[in-house]
């Protein structure tokens, strides 16, 4: 008897009993905890690796953001009163502003576990009324947001499993072959 990598399924054997192939899981979470101890530490550990370049490039850029918009400010400050460059210094630090707090709420959003399916409305939503949905430091408070607009709200749609028929672990709908099928819809029911 051959031995199969982990996480395979057997395969059908052809004595009739066929095998479902296990669900995917919904998210990387998910998944990883459904593997072995030390192949979890390791898939871990690799991925760690592979997104800290994109961690600290990120990071990076929203430290350039802050502090493009304190040295605007700080100019504005140094400007003459009332001064075309006072007004336009400090239309930039406010456009660096919600720059900042629109990728932050974006990148919240997009956690599976806000389950957030309107995102554009809710950004919309959101922004009309900043002091409530957002606090001091400009977190979003989603929360608020579903309590009073629960439609915003929901499970990402996802595709239902198909029946894929034979040679697939599947069986046929209602025991009917496609030929069967092709006969019936011609009216020709017993060739």
């Amino acid at each position: 008897m051959t031995q199969q990598p982990a996480n395979t399924p057997p395969a059908n054997n052809g004595e009739g009993g066929s095998t479902q192939a296990p669900a995917a899981p919904d998210s990387w979470d998910a998944w990883l905890a459904t593997q072995p101890d030390e192949q979890r530490t390791t898939i871990s550990s690799l991925y760690e690796k592979q997104t800290a370049g994109l961690k600290s490039a990120l990071d990076n850029e929203r430290q350039q953001r802050k502090d493009f918009e304190k040295q605007a400010r700080e100019l504005a400050k140094t400007a003459e009163k009332g001064s075309d460059a006072e007004k336009q210094l400090t239309q930039f630090a406010d456009q660096l502003t919600a720059a900042e707090r629109r990728a932050d709420f974006y990148e919240a959003a997009a956690k599976p576990e806000i389950g957030l399916v309107g995102v554009k409305a809710a950004w919309v939503l959101m922004n009309a009324e900043t002091d409530r949905y957002f606090d001091r430091k400009g977190n979003p408070n989603f929360d608020l947001l579903k309590q009073e607009h629960p439609y915003l709200f929901g499970q990402a749609k996802t595709t239902p499993k198909g029946n894929q028929g034979n040679g697939t672990n599947g069986q046929t709908p209602a025991g009917q072959s496609i030929n069967d099928m092709i006969r019936n819809a011609a009216g020709r029911h017993n060739l």
